[in-house]
């Protein structure tokens, strides 16, 4: 809201659309109608009257008491008045007069930020069996590198057209013996969009955002609006992530529906291959409905290939009053992770190019992917007690459990050991895995404001954790306050205790300090230390009543520093 202010003050109104559109795709909010207004009255002064007045209509829909309503209604009668007329051709055909277009207006912005980041470790052990005792001591770097992300956006717009230039880099030196860097290109892509006839072409590196796409693609995606509340879209490209060696190819096609209304949704169709066979094959969609006080959401994607479901999510919130309760929901089920052909290689040393070249049939690999995909369960209710303007109180209560796997390739009778009978390498060999059981978490927080400092922020959180071999306590207290014009400070303090099965017990403690300066209004430097005690024990007696116990202190120091520059 305030970028969409400051643009329309600046002259920038196509400027300030794209941040209003920012602000009405978000949940309704104490800011959406505000950003409904002012929608309107950035595409009227960008020439786009015709929008204007469907802005202006669209306000008085969703607000016909609101504050703005009298003025709104007003406005519009004006700008009907307005229109330029309709020429009327002997076939009776119209053709509305086109808008001329504005002058091409140019920015460029981005932002390179590098940190460097150190850490070492000592570790003191004593393990004893029966009467003999072994002490043990090590002290190693066990981090030392430097990463750096670019961040780039160059853009080129008027009322018709908007182009948009990005690129995103992320790089990683290791200076530690034997370990590699790393380079991540997370974003390189030339988008273009037309405000009029509503259309968005995207070609190069992006990220699949929808649609059924698994993750970053190189390719190209493309929609259009039609209807106003109907868009249609199409992606195709080949997975960038390289898994197992393979990166699968894509097509698919979605329809958007309901795009500016409190009810909507999406359906899409995606056809995925890899080395000739059909990796994934899927249907699925969302649904979603918003409003200032309640809003819903729910995810489906249903794999035809492997007949199965891959994931159903529902989740959802209902709003109070600024000092009321806030309630949240969330139940999710889904194949872990989700299904593909490639998954028939999961826990097997041998590869999938490996299992085809031995002979391994498209019905061989969807039946060893299905029986190696777990499937993981997840329902969370929560709430959130606004006590007062300084302070909110809230609980979470969260239930988990993951899926066993049976034995899958080699003798089905035989433990997956090279030495045995029957032991196929070419189809790997997976020995059970017993399912989880269910793991309970309750989460306590409490977040206060001007609770040290006047402009601070304070958050408690305290979680208990039980499953069926561990149980755990964690406690962690965090604040951050602006000592002065220029000056942040971050410190956060943790805490937790664990207990396993059969008999072993672990105690962590670990406090952590940041500081940030503005150098300058485009430049922030920061650094960070931290430490860190863990304590182990463990006690296990055999078969013989032999009594074997393992004690370890490890103590760790890690500190970081460097800086962000935003152009």
């Amino acid at each position: 809201m305030v970028d969409g202010g400051k643009s329309l003050l600046a002259g920038q109104s196509f400027a300030a659309i794209e941040s209003f559109n920012k602000v009405l795709n978000l949940p309704s909010n104490k800011y959406t109608q505000d950003a409904q207004l002012w929608i309107a009255i950035a595409k009227e002064r960008s020439g786009q009257q015709e929008k204007a007045i469907l802005e202006f209509n669209a306000f008085l829909k969703l607000y016909p008491n609101g504050r703005s309503a009298t003025w709104v209604q007003a406005r519009l009668d004006r700008l009907k008045q307005s229109q330029p007329a309709i020429t009327v051709l002997a076939k009776s055909t119209f053709v509305p007069v086109k808008v001329k277009n504005t002058e091409f207006q140019y920015s460029e912005f981005g932002s390179l930020s590098t940190y460097y980041y150190q850490g070492s470790s000592q570790t003191d052990s004593v393990q004893t069996v029966g009467a003999k005792q072994t002490s043990n001591s090590l002290s190693r770097t066990d981090q030392q590198s430097l990463m750096a992300n670019l961040n780039m956006t160059a853009r080129a717009f008027n009322n018709e057209y908007d182009n948009r230039l990005v690129f995103q880099d992320y790089y990683s030196a290791n200076f530690l013996p034997g370990q590699k860097s790393s380079q991540r290109l997370g974003a390189a892509f030339y988008e273009m969009r037309d405000r009029i006839v509503n259309y968005s072409v995207k070609i190069g590196r992006q990220s699949g955002f929808g649609g059924g796409v698994m993750g970053r693609f190189d390719g190209i995606s493309a929609g259009y609006g039609f209807a106003q509340e109907w868009k249609v879209n199409v992606v195709t490209g080949q997975l960038s992530d390289d898994w197992n060696k393979s990166k699968p190819n894509f097509n698919g096609v979605s329809l958007d529906f309901g795009t500016r209304s409190r009810m909507g949704g999406s359906v899409y169709f995606i056809n995925q291959t890899v080395s000739g066979f059909t990796d994934r094959r899927a249907v699925g969609g969302n649904l979603r409905y918003f409003d200032q006080r309640f809003n819903v959401m729910s995810t489906l994607d249903y794999d035809v290939l492997f007949k199965a479901l891959n994931m159903i999510t529902v989740q959802g919130a209902l709003m109070g009053s600024e000092t009321g309760t806030d309630f949240n929901f969330m139940l999710d089920r889904r194949r872990s992770p989700m299904l593909d052909i490639r998954n028939a290689v999961n826990g097997t040393s041998t590869t999938f190019d490996a299992m085809v070249a031995a002979g391994s049939s498209a019905g061989d690999l969807i039946m060893y992917a299905k029986q190696r995909t777990a499937i993981s369960n997840m329902a969370q209710v929560g709430m959130t007690n606004h006590l007062n303007e300084k302070w909110n109180i809230g609980t979470d209560f969260t239930i988990t459990n993951t899926s066993g796997l049976p034995r899958s390739g080699g003798n089905t009778n035989l433990s997956c050991d090279a030495s045995n009978a029957g032991f196929i390498p070419m189809e790997g060999c997976v020995d059970p895995t017993p399912a989880s059981g269910n793991t309970w978490t309750i989460s306590e927080r409490m977040t206060g404001m001007g609770v040290i400092q006047p402009r601070d922020i304070t958050n408690f959180n305290l979680n208990y954790t039980k499953s069926q071999q561990s149980t755990s306590v964690a406690f962690q207290v965090s604040n951050h306050v602006d000592l002065r014009e220029k000056w942040t400070l971050d410190t956060t303090f943790r805490l937790s205790t664990q207990s396993s099965t059969p008999d072993s017990k672990s105690n962590d403690l670990s406090p952590t300090v940041r500081a940030s300066y503005k150098l300058r209004n485009n430049m922030t430097l920061d650094g960070q230390f931290g430490l860190d005690w863990n304590r182990y024990s463990s006690t296990i007696t055999d078969s013989s009543n032999t009594t074997s116990s393992y004690t370890a202190k490890a103590f760790r120091k890690y500190y970081s520093f460097g800086g962000r520059y935003d152009f």
